[in-house]
């Protein structure tokens, strides 16, 4: 859980994002889908906050209005989905959704798109259910980033913008999923426990990874993660099947 904590805390304060997918690849595996959702959550709230510190200077809270209150609305309906489901089927539904953000990306970042979209005009007025999606995904799966990773990249944030403003939405997201974990029985005492647990490898991966931040080779280092995160969502459509 550490190891895995440590690298999903590395590579989100390195890029803005990936801490959810990471740890969800692997913790599911230790716990169980169920009881690592709520882990991952209080996790990513202080991933989040540690984060957005570093680039709060390029934060602009309007950009993020409408994606942010569509995520806090898909949130919750994402954790109640989650309680309501066979552990077969949202072990199938996770590895999907890894497999369809994963090798689109993993292509678009070997050919030298960086995992990158162009920017597209307009596509703000899509911003709400987007952050709609991206909450449905976020409460039941802790996978709620690729969507507003995109919507981020199609609106042309500049990196450090790009890296705050996610969290904002991230953050906001988590909250509200936790409160209908909370209400629905699936967030207990043992998963505050394991997150107190795993809290000092988060900080150690978000030191590193804020480090290192302006020195990797993004192009490089995302083809790895998003070949990492393509070969997990086999594997638990494996399991699944």
């Amino acid at each position: 859980m550490a190891a895995a904590l440590l690298v999903a805390g590395f590579v989100q304060g390195t890029v803005g994002f990936g801490f959810g997918m990471i740890s969800m690849a692997v913790l599911p595996h230790l716990f169980g889908v169920r009881a690592s959702v709520p882990v991952v959550s209080l996790l990513g709230l202080v991933m989040c906050l540690g984060v957005w510190w570093r680039w709060r200077a390029a934060f602009v809270p309007r950009a993020v209005v409408a994606p942010l209150v569509g995520s806090v609305v898909g949130a919750p309906l994402g954790a109640y989905f989650l309680a309501s489901i066979a552990r077969g089927l949202a072990l199938g539904l996770l590895g999907a959704v890894m497999l369809a953000v994963a090798l689109p990306s993993l292509l678009a970042a070997a050919r030298g798109a960086d995992g990158r979209v162009r920017r597209l005009e307009g596509v703000r007025r899509y911003g709400f259910p987007i952050g709609v999606v991206s909450g449905l995904f976020g409460g039941a799966f802790n996978s709620g980033g690729p969507p507003v990773i995109l919507y981020g990249q199609a609106s042309g944030w500049a990196p450090a913008a790009f890296r705050s403003q996610l969290q904002a939405i991230f953050f906001c997201s988590s909250l509200a999923q936790l409160a209908m974990l909370g209400a629905r029985g699936v967030a207990t005492r043992e998963s505050l426990e394991l997150a107190g647990l795993g809290l000092p490898a988060v900080l150690v991966g978000l030191t590193l990874g804020g480090r290192c931040a302006e020195r990797l080779d993004t192009r490089a280092f995302r083809v790895t993660v998003w070949a990492l995160l393509a070969a997990l969502g086999l594997n638990f459509v494996r399991q699944a099947l």
